[in-house]
């Protein structure tokens, strides 16, 4: 190709070079020359050496281009064969994993089966015969059994990158002035204390945002803190008391690996894993909280509120199950703060209800909005609120 191209420029110049001395006559003298001596009979040998150094050139670039294009569809094949080969793989693997998938079903129907017919009779306080080890395959197995479908910590950082990214909008930002000195007070009581906050009228999200916050704030604290968020709708989740209570035992034991060991005696780890009423939860719950000896406890449960909304009997089961788990625990000699968010219709008087233990009541209220072209002085505010709620003294 390379001395194709120059052969053609050279023929090329030979050609201009030829031609100069017929421009340097006058018209009428090139009139009479080209009767004479034409010009394409002259030069006619260096036009087709031109020529013919094209078609050349083309030539090459044609069969050039024909190997390249061989080239890339042998490519494509190899291509394609590897990934027709993958795919036979996937197929493969694909029938290997229901294979195993029904072995594994087959399995736990079998097992499941055999746990229900051994501790159909047990109670939760009964002693089985456990070892350490015992203890710690127990562990396992109830984790995975009490989790919730989504994890809380997993939902506890989502709810965090929400609230990060909502603080420029109004309706997410809570007024911490309307709950500051109830939260001072459950914070800083001495012993035991209960305290629900009641969602404001159009203040759900803000009042979401609160618990997030009152959360992290806690937790940066070092301080023992137990929390259930919002589950998303799923099949596989209902909302209900002892559903939280589940998680909230859950929580307890993934942190502390050695609780279940502290409470073998009198304890049947088998009967965890079976179904139990609100009350049988409660009672584990207090025995793990008080081995832990000082803890947070904070209910954030809409979905439960919403699915309940305007039972006021309920709403009284729901706070009074906090209430006899608070005074359990300090009647035992530890010390819980449980905090209850309420959505739903306020009503101060459901907290009078109570008796015993000592218990507040305050509303959370969304800042009030501000007008689009005040964005910037918006996300101040948020993050004024957000300081102010990291002043909540606490004291266990």
């Amino acid at each position: 190709m390379k001395h194709a191209v120059a052969a053609l420029y050279a023929y090329i110049l030979k050609f201009f070079v030829n031609v100069i001395p017929w421009y340097k006559h006058r018209s009428a003298t090139r009139l009479l020359l080209s009767i004479v001596s034409p010009f394409d009979v002259v030069y006619r040998d260096t036009l087709q050496h031109v020529k013919n150094a094209a078609d050349t050139i083309a030539s090459l670039a044609s069969h050039a281009s024909w190997a390249e294009l061989r080239d890339m569809h042998g490519v494509v094949r190899d291509v394609r064969g590897g990934v027709d080969d993958v795919d036979l793989r996937l197929q493969r693997l694909e029938y290997g994993v229901r294979q195993i998938g029904r072995y594994t079903m087959n399995c736990e129907q079998k097992i499941d089966h055999v746990l229900k017919v051994g501790i159909a009779t047990k109670s939760l306080v009964e002693k089985p015969p456990a070892g350490s080890r015992d203890i710690y395959c127990f562990q396992r197995e109830i984790l995975v059994q009490l989790s919730p479908p989504v994890d809380p910590e997993r939902n506890l950082h989502k709810q965090q990158v929400l609230s990060r990214n909502r603080q420029k909008k109004p309706g997410y930002v809570f007024d911490v002035g309307s709950v500051m000195a109830a939260l001072n007070w459950w914070g800083t009581s001495p012993g035991s204390s209960l305290l629900m906050l009641q969602s404001g009228s159009r203040a759900n999200a803000a009042t979401k945002s609160l618990a997030v916050e009152l959360i992290s704030h806690i937790q940066s604290q070092h301080r023992e803190t137990l929390y259930t968020l919002s589950q998303p709708s799923s099949v596989d989740y209902t909302p209900s008391i002892e559903n939280i209570l589940r998680s909230l035992v859950c929580q307890t034991i993934r942190r502390h690996s050695n609780i279940l060991h502290d409470l073998h005696d009198g304890f049947n780890l088998n009967k965890l894993k079976s179904n139990h009423a609100e009350q049988e939860w409660l009672d584990l719950l207090c025995r793990i909280l008080c081995k832990i000896g000082s803890s947070f406890v904070i209910i954030e449960s809409e979905d439960l509120c919403r699915l309940h909304s305007g039972d006021r009997k309920w709403q009284l089961q729901f706070l009074s199950a906090f209430k006899q788990l608070t005074e359990s625990v300090q009647a035992s000699g530890a010390t819980v703060k449980t905090l209850v968010l309420n959505f739903g219709a306020p009503d101060p008087k459901l907290v009078d209800g109570l008796e015993g233990s000592p218990h507040g009541y305050a509303t959370v209220h969304r800042a009030s909005p501000l007008p689009p072209r005040l964005k910037q002085t918006a996300a101040a505010r948020s993050e004024k609120q957000r300081k102010s709620l990291k002043s909540l003294r606490i004291k266990s």
